[in-house]
């Protein structure tokens, strides 16, 4: 599959020119993130970073960040949390 060029509303346009509307997209982008180039415009970074975090909306519809955050108990046990919090804030229709 193409990279994606751009995102235009509720469809996903790709690099080869194919449009998707698609019912999730996921950005998992490791550690070295690279966000500027993706979501740049969209006033959701703090320097290349997500303002929002975990169950906290972003800003824009339907667009949710999980960080590797520090914790006592793992990363991926916070990683785990957050996307608990995400889902319960989905099911509510944020």
């Amino acid at each position: 599959m193409a990279p994606v060029a751009a995102f235009e509303g509720a469809a996903v346009r790709l690099n080869d020119g194919t449009v998707l509307e698609p019912d999730v997209v996921i950005a998992a982008t490791g550690y070295r993130t690279d966000l500027e180039a993706m979501l740049g415009d969209l006033g959701v970074l703090d320097k290349g970073v997500p303002k929002a975090n975990g169950g906290t909306p972003s800003g824009q519809p339907g667009l949710w960040f999980i960080g590797m955050r520090p914790s006592l108990t793992s990363y991926f046990h916070s990683a785990g949390l957050q996307a608990e919090a995400i889902a319960r804030q989905i099911a509510k229709g944020l």
